[in-house]
């Protein structure tokens, strides 16, 4: 049983984007798209995306759920 004293934790989505991680309020049916997009990140061929350590290959299919761990990551050039 809560108390009015205790504080309530937020649902959080962490977003990692270049090295920064920022805590982002986890709301039921985002994709990963619009959390990207909300933070300005366009999803391109030049990033790679994936949540808790698995590649994303659509972030428009994929949605985030509460403490997922969303990390972008810069493509390395081959050859």
């Amino acid at each position: 049983m809560t108390t009015a004293a205790e504080p309530r934790r937020e649902s959080t989505v962490r977003l990692v984007v270049q090295d920064q991680t920022e805590r982002v309020p986890f709301t039921s049916g985002l994709t990963v798209a619009g959390l990207l997009q909300s933070k300005g990140v366009v999803p391109n061929g030049k990033n790679t995306v994936s949540v808790n350590g698995e590649p994303v290959r659509d972030p428009r299919e994929r949605t985030v759920r509460e403490n997922d761990l969303v990390v972008v990551t810069p493509k390395v050039a081959n050859g």
